[in-house]
């Protein structure tokens, strides 16, 4: 069961790449009985494959925000222009789920309890003044 109708989100992502790459999601196909998924455009689901949306691709120092829905699946691909011609999508830089991460308490609900300590705002960590070189 793929999730594609969770709660909508934005994802705010920087390409820190040297190369330009193009952002897709793996949209839930099936094939026969079998379920797979295909990469399209993460900006617009209708443009396949994702590389041929220039909205789908990010420059070098480029920032993007997409709207996602919790739970659906993301590449980040190099854009390969090695060959001289139109670039291809390369090698997964980054593979990205939204939503939130599951978090248990291994110990049981037991020891829930707060330490007091943690309560506590700490002060931040300053340099120390420098010296007085009079």
């Amino acid at each position: 069961h793929h999730l594609t109708q969770g709660p909508s989100s934005v994802w705010i992502l920087q390409n820190r790449a040297t190369v330009p790459v193009v952002v897709s999601w793996l949209a839930p196909a099936k094939v026969g009985d079998a379920e797979t998924s295909f990469e399209v455009s993460a900006i617009n689901h209708r443009i396949a494959p994702a590389h041929k949306d220039p909205n789908a691709i990010l420059q070098p120092g480029e920032w993007k925000s997409v709207n996602v829905k919790l739970g659906q699946l993301f590449n980040v691909r190099e854009l390969d222009a090695s060959a001289g011609g139109e670039p291809a999508p390369g090698r997964v830089l980054l593979r990205h789920r939204p939503g939130p991460i599951h978090i248990q308490n291994r110990l049981g609900p037991k020891h829930l309890d707060c330490p007091v300590q943690a309560l506590i705002d700490p002060k931040p960590i300053q340099p120390p003044p420098p010296k007085d070189e009079t």
